[in-house]
Formats: structure tokens, sequence, C-alpha cells
């Protein structure tokens, strides 16, 4: 039988766990809206702190990996306990992946032309404004255990979809208007994009958290509207 002391450890960890993955998704978000600061007000100082901070978020992850082994481990946690472990460390890793993101949009902010206006970025603005609210949406599920946040946050991922189609339209319009356009136009493709990708992220975190506090997986994400694209890498 497991003494008090032990019970009372074992709820610790469990609690650090939890206040790691939502470090993890805060600084996301702090990350995110910093990158798409310095995207529109072009400035470099920023940008070069998002990439700067890549670090932390990695570091956090590490810690996730560690104690979620430890963890199993040494606590063997079963049922309701064991849901929650194993999601912490799936959305830990999608979380490091949309810290990348968002270095990889600032990285974009540096490339653009110094007179670049902030018009230029077309819907991008607003792009970067609905992925922020999906992943704040997305985190707050998380950490209040909201089913229905959850499952409504997963559906709007839709209308992410729907804006960088509009937004992709607009560019290649641009770019066939104005060659001398088309670098700029392929910078602007690759932040639509990881913007995207900040979303199929933060859907897979909310189909986690359906999964952590129902028992239950999501039907079968939606199909992706257009043809599949290659990673953007940095």
């Amino acid at each position: 039988m497991s003494t008090p002391h032990t019970i009372s450890a074992y709820e610790r960890e469990l609690g650090r766990l939890e206040d790691l993955v939502l470090a993890m998704g805060l600084f996301g978000i702090s990350q995110l809206e910093r990158a798409m600061s310095a995207l529109e007000g072009r400035d470099s100082a920023v940008a070069a702190s998002v990439i700067a901070g890549d670090i932390r978020e990695d570091s956090l992850e590490t810690e996730v990996e560690d104690l979620v082994v430890r963890l199993i481990a040494l606590r063997q946690p079963a049922a309701s306990d064991l849901r929650q472990v194993t999601c912490a460390f799936k959305a830990a890793v999608h979380l490091e992946r949309i810290g990348d993101y968002a270095v990889h949009i600032a990285k974009r902010s540096l490339v653009l032309p110094s007179d670049f206006a902030v018009t230029h970025l077309l819907a991008i603005p607003r792009m970067g404004q609905l992925t922020l609210k999906m992943l704040g949406d997305t985190v707050r599920a998380y950490r209040e255990k909201d089913l229905q946040l959850a499952t409504d946050t997963w559906c709007g991922d839709q209308a992410l979809d729907a804006l960088k189609s509009e937004l992709l339209r607009e560019i290649v319009t641009s770019m066939k208007d104005d060659p001398k356009t088309i670098d700029v136009g392929i910078d602007l493709m690759f932040i639509a994009k990881n913007l995207e990708r900040v979303g199929d992220q933060a859907t897979n975190i909310c189909e986690l958290t359906y999964y952590r506090i129902s028992g239950d997986h999501l039907p079968p994400r939606r199909p992706k509207s257009g043809a599949p694209q290659s990673d953007t890498g940095s």
C-alpha cells in the first residue's frame, strides 16, 4: 500500500507535469504574438528575441519528457492519470513545433525588404489573429479540461484553412501582376504555411485534450483542402 507521503509526492509530480505543459503553451502563444509583431512592425530586435527564445521551449519539452519517463517508470500511472501523462508527452511535442513555426515566421520577417509596408502583407495579420485565438483557446481547453471548447476549437481549423487558401490566391495574383514581387510572395507563402501549421498542431492538442478528459477519440481529422504541400523548414 502506498504511504501518504508517496501519494503526495506522486500528486506533486502530476501537478508539475501539468504546469510544464501549460508553461510551454503560454510561452508558445507569447512567441507567436511577438513573431507577428516583428513581422507587422518590421522590428528586427523583436524577431531576434523570438529566435533566441526557442531554447526555452526546447528546455521545457525536455523537462516534460524526463518527468514523463520518471512517472511511467516509478509510479506506473493507470486510468485517467495514464491519459494525463501520455497526453502531456504528446502535447509537449506539438507545442515545441509551434515554437519552431514562430521562429520561422520571425526569420522570414528579417528577410523582407526594409521598405515593405504592412499593407503588402495582405490577409496575413488577420490569419495571425485567428491562429493566436485558436492557440489561446487550445491552451485554455487543456488547462480547464473543457471538452466543449476543445471540440469547438478543433472544428475551427476549417476557418483557418479557408483563410490560408484565400491568402495564397491573393499572393499568386500579386506575383502574376508584378513579377518583381515573386521573392517576397514566396516569403509570404511560407509565413502563411507556418501559421496554418500552428493551427494543425493546435487541433492535435485539442484531440489529446478530448481524449484525456473523455477517454474517447474525436472522429478522424477532416481532409485538408487543396493539394499537399511540403514542410517549410526554416
